[in-house]
């Protein structure tokens, strides 16, 4: 069962997202993203391709979750 948020600031599942680095080929972090889609707002539209496996860079980085 999923939580949801309300105006008191109650837990909600549905919100938390995953943080993101971009690192380059030897995996050294550049940069983190509070999520996926603050990855993509900055021109990274493959981030979650990558981040599945679906493609191994993006730009000619590498994208991973920290945590």
């Amino acid at each position: 069962m999923h939580k949801f948020t309300n105006y008191v600031g109650i837990e909600n599942n549905f919100s938390k997202s995953r943080v993101v680095a971009r690192c380059d080929k030897n995996g050294n972090i550049l940069e983190t993203y509070m999520s996926v889609n603050q990855a993509r707002k900055q021109g990274y539209w493959n981030a979650l391709n990558v981040l599945t496996g679906k493609r191994k860079m993006c730009k000619g980085f590498i994208f991973k979750y920290l945590d």
